[in-house]
């Protein structure tokens, strides 16, 4: 399989490098071959995280966090703009309909006189026409903004209106929680091919995307324009909405979501099974659900509950119990290097103490799952260098 240059570049910033699967890549189970051919025989490095507990995104609904110290402010000029209103505009100066806006919404919204002026847009003699109802007040002031190329970003506690040249030379840093157990590589993949494409560090573009540190959590990093990010949260709300949200339900009846967790540890399985009601609900400052049950089914954990927030806890706390592996396929191909160069960084900079470990395992292609070899590499272990 060739990767493109997407893949390639994700691989080079994450530093756990291309995700699989740690005992199938370990034990050469038949048909897992190496991202990219090397020229010599590569190796595979494994760092094995047990990403912590986060108290963010155990709400009703999905939310995510601005990073910077412009944080409360842009949530509450955000949550402004959120109100639904009614507005009717007919050739209204671009500057009184942005002035009603900003009125109903009780915010500051300032122009980039100065970008302006170099595209020779004039808010006064540049007419706005529409009408709008029942929408967001965000919604009404993109669509105004819209027609005129315009477009806002959020700098010193006040949303400018600039030219959309302007606003993408300004980013935003925003973390994204992602459900433990979600193949980050894969959501990566789908933000960068259906948001924005042409926008991304991997494509030319000044747009970035990373993975958190595992042992903090579980989530993305996003560096975007204002307008990216707006996608970016509807895009992953949108999933959110329909991993939780019954498309049928008695009216007044909750329905009761159902989530299954392969645990292979019998230990962890069976007191998981007793204990981890009790320790989801009493963690959760809301939402806790006393009706939520786990069950053994077999080598897995059935986890039922009314409540997103319970089922998000309870996700986080058996990744936590079971560990994640993270896989680098390692050689002398160009593309490994990078990420490799990182992965070893992380682990000599500490993280071996947060539950890293790393450990060197000559690459063989897998034989048939039949054949002799193919048992032998299945009991081959691996040596270990640090734990």
């Amino acid at each position: 399989m060739v990767a493109d240059d997407r893949t390639r570049g994700r691989a080079a910033r994450r530093w756990p490098g291309v995700i699989w699967c740690a005992a199938a890549a370990v034990a050469g189970t038949a048909g897992l071959h190496p991202p990219l051919a090397a020229a010599d025989e590569p190796s595979i490095s494994i760092l094995t995280t047990r990403p912590q507990p986060m108290m963010t995104n155990l709400g009703d609904a999905y939310g995510s966090i601005r990073l910077g110290p412009d944080r409360d402010a842009f949530e509450a000029a955000s949550a402004a703009l959120a109100e639904h209103h009614d507005l009717d505009f007919r050739e209204t100066p671009l500057r009184d309909a942005v002035a009603t806006i900003a009125e109903k919404a009780g915010v500051r919204i300032v122009f980039d006189h100065e970008s302006l002026d170099d595209v020779a847009i004039d808010i006064d003699a540049t007419m706005v026409s529409g009408s709008f109802e029942d929408m967001s007040l965000r919604a009404i002031l993109r669509e105004v903004l819209g027609d005129t190329d315009l477009d806002m970003v959020f700098r010193n506690e006040r949303f400018v209106v600039t030219t959309v040249d302007a606003a993408a030379e300004h980013s935003a840093r925003v973390f994204y929680p992602v459900l433990a157990g979600t193949d980050v590589d894969e959501l990566i993949m789908l933000i960068e091919r259906t948001v924005a494409p042409d926008s991304w560090d991997t494509v030319g573009g000044k747009g970035a995307i990373a993975a958190v540190p595992g042992q903090m959590g579980t989530g993305l990093v996003v560096r975007q324009t204002e307008a990216v990010h707006e996608e970016i949260a509807g895009l992953l709300a949108g999933l959110d909405a329909a991993l939780w949200t019954a498309d049928v339900a008695e009216e007044g009846v909750a329905p009761r979501l159902v989530r299954a967790y392969p645990v292979a540890d019998p230990v962890v399985r069976e007191s998981a099974a007793e204990r981890l009601v009790g320790i989801c609900n009493d963690s959760l400052p809301r939402a806790a659900d006393p009706q939520a049950t786990v069950d053994v089914v077999g080598d897995a954990l059935v986890v039922r509950s009314r409540s997103r927030a319970f089922h998000v806890m309870a996700a986080q706390v058996l990744a936590a119990l079971q560990g994640v592996d993270a896989i680098l396929i390692e050689g002398d191909d160009d593309a490994h290097k990078p990420a490799d160069e990182d992965a070893r960084d992380a682990h000599a900079t500490g993280f071996r103490g947060a539950g890293f470990r790393r450990e060197g395992v000559p690459w063989t292609s897998p034989a048939p799952a039949s054949s002799p070899a193919a048992a032998s590499s299945a009991s081959t272990s691996a040596s270990t260098t640090g734990s």
